[in-house]
C-alpha cells in the first residue's frame, strides 16, 4: 500500500478541563499516540484548535474569558475568574480572545520547533459579535504564517450567522483567509423563552445550521471550511459544487448518523459525504480528542481510490488552505 501523507486539519490541544496546553494527555503527546494506532499513521500537518470553551492560567488566575448561562429567560455573556477555587463571574471582557490567541499561537510555535517532522498551523478563535477588526489585524500582524483559518464557534459564542457583525465579515473577506465554521443542526422544538441550558443549546444548533452558515457566506464572499460533514445537508452538498473552491468541508468526527443533529439522518455518515458531496470537496480532519473509542478514519478514506484518498487526505487541504507543506 502506498503511504499517503496526512494533514490533520481539526486536532484541538487542550487539556481534559479545557486550558490550553500543548502537553500531556491532550496535546501533541496524546495525539501523536492516538495517530499511531490509525491503519495510516501518516500524519505530515496539523491544524491547532482549542476546545470550544478554552481557559488559561494569567497571574495566578485561571480565566475562563466567554462562557454563557440562561438568565431571566436569556442567553447570557460572562467572564468567569478562578483564584484559589473561588470563582467570580464578571461583564465579557473586550477582546475577550486575544490572550487564548497570543497563547495558542505561543505554543504552535514552540511545538514546531520541538517538532520538526510536523508542519504546525493554528486556528484564531474568533466571536462573531464581540472580535473587532482591529483583533484580527493584531492576529495577522504577529503569526499570518501559520494561521490556517478563523474559528467560528457559534454553540459556545451563542450566536449564529445572522449574528455576525458584517464589518468584520467583510473584513475577514478582505483577507481570504477562511473561516473554519462548527455546524450544527437541531430540528427539535424549543420554547420562545429559554428557560434551561437544554433550551439554549436546541437554539443555538439550530441557528447553526450547515444552510444558514453557507449562506452566510456567499453574502459576503467568504471562503468557508464547513466542519462535521456539514451534518450531511444535501442542499448544502449542492451549493459547494455549485462553487468550487469557495467551500470544503471537514470529514471529522464520527456523527451520529440518526441523530436531531443530522439534517438527513443516515446509517453511514461518512460513506453519505463521499457519495453526495464527492471526494474532491471533503478535508481529512479528526477532530482529536473528540473521537469516539476506537474511530479510525482513515479506514474510511481507504475505501476510496487512490487519487480520491491524495484528494482527502492532503490535496484538498493544501489546494484550499494555500498551504503546499506536504
Amino acid at each position: 500500500m502506498e503511504n499517503i501523507p496526512i494533514f490533520d486539519t481539526l486536532t484541538h490541544f487542550v487539556t481534559s478541563d479545557g486550558a490550553i496546553k500543548i502537553t500531556k494527555p491532550l496535546g501533541i503527546e496524546g495525539y501523536t499516540a492516538y495517530t499511531s494506532g490509525l491503519q495510516n499513521p501518516n500524519v505530515k500537518a496539523i491544524g491547532l484548535f482549542t476546545g470550544a470553551c478554552p481557559k488559561y492560567q494569567k497571574d495566578g488566575e485561571e480565566i475562563t474569558p466567554l462562557k454563557w448561562d440562561i438568565r431571566n429567560g436569556r442567553i447570557e455573556e460572562s467572564t468567569y475568574k478562578t483564584i484559589d477555587g473561588i470563582e467570580t463571574r464578571m461583564p465579557v471582557m473586550k477582546s475577550c480572545y486575544a490572550d487564548v490567541n497570543e497563547i495558542l499561537l505561543k505554543e504552535s510555535k514552540k511545538m514546531s520547533g520541538e517538532h520538526l517532522e510536523l508542519s504546525l498551523f493554528y486556528a484564531p478563535i474568533i466571536h462573531p459579535k464581540r472580535t473587532s477588526i482591529a483583533d484580527l489585524e493584531k492576529i495577522l500582524s504577529e503569526g499570518k504564517e501559520s494561521i490556517l483559518g478563523f474559528k467560528v464557534h457559534g454553540i459556545s459564542t451563542a450566536s449564529g450567522p445572522n449574528d455576525f457583525n458584517p464589518d468584520l465579515a467583510k473584513y475577514i473577506a478582505s483577507t481570504g483567509i477562511p473561516l473554519i465554521i462548527h455546524t450544527d443542526y437541531n430540528n427539535q422544538e424549543f420554547p420562545s423563552e429559554l428557560l434551561t441550558p437544554r433550551d439554549a443549546m436546541q437554539y443555538l444548533q439550530g441557528i447553526n445550521n450547515p444552510k444558514d452558515w453557507t449562506d452566510f457566506c456567499l453574502k459576503h464572499e467568504i471562503r468557508a471550511s464547513l466542519q462535521h460533514g456539514a451534518r450531511n445537508d444535501k442542499n448544502v452538498y449542492k451549493i459547494i459544487k455549485d462553487n468550487h473552491g469557495q467551500f470544503v468541508v471537514g470529514l471529522g468526527p464520527m456523527i451520529d448518523g440518526d441523530s436531531s443533529r443530522m439534517v438527513t439522518k443516515t446509517d453511514n455518515y461518512i460513506a453519505s459525504i463521499f457519495e453526495n458531496l464527492g471526494p474532491e470537496h471533503v478535508t481529512f480532519s479528526t477532530d482529536y480528542p473528540f473521537n469516539k473509542e476506537g474511530e479510525d478514519l482513515t479506514k474510511e478514506v481507504e475505501s476510496l481510490s487512490v487519487g480520491e484518498q491524495k484528494q482527502v487526505f492532503y490535496q484538498n487541504a493544501e489546494n484550499f488552505f494555500g498551504i503546499k507543506k506536504i
